[in-house]
């Protein structure tokens, strides 16, 4: 009997052993788009007109699901993969971001101070190299031109 326990002990050792490995942790999470933008987004952008300030706080591993409110309020969990903090004028605001499966769109959500998460808002968004992005809030003709000053 002591024999089938220990047997038994050990076949499950083994399975959780290996149900956890290493590449089991890093799940693909992201898509290949999402994974080259958000190896841009650390650190600290300054638009080309020296009119905002960009930072990324945190870029997350894995998504993190976060309600948002809705509609007649209906609320529904989004992936958010990070936070950012935007300095224009003497303000200040924080937001949760994520990105369209293939990285052509950032999707913002404002933090209040009640830690409440506002509606989001859909910006078109280009990766110009690890350095630089444009985001296009208004036209494509006028986008915010973002470049790494830390």
């Amino acid at each position: 009997m002591r024999k089938i326990i220990g047997y038994y002990l050990a076949f499950v050792l083994l399975f959780l052993f290996s149900a956890c490995s290493e590449d089991e942790d890093i799940k693909e999470y992201y898509t290949e788009e999402q994974k080259a933008a958000l190896n841009v987004f650390h650190g600290k952008f300054q638009a080309d007109d020296n009119s905002r300030i960009m930072e990324f706080l945190e870029v997350y591993d894995v998504p993190r699901k976060i309600s948002v409110p809705g509609l007649l309020e209906n609320s529904s969990d989004e992936e958010m993969f990070g936070k950012i903090r935007i300095l224009w004028a003497n303000l200040e605001d924080t937001y949760y971001f994520s990105l369209s499966k293939d990285a052509q769109y950032m999707y913002t959500y404002t933090i209040f101070d009640n830690d409440n998460v506002g509606s989001r808002d859909k910006t078109p968004l280009k990766i110009i190299s690890e350095n630089e992005f444009n985001l296009y809030p208004l036209t494509i003709a006028n986008p915010y031109k973002y470049k790494r000053v830390e």
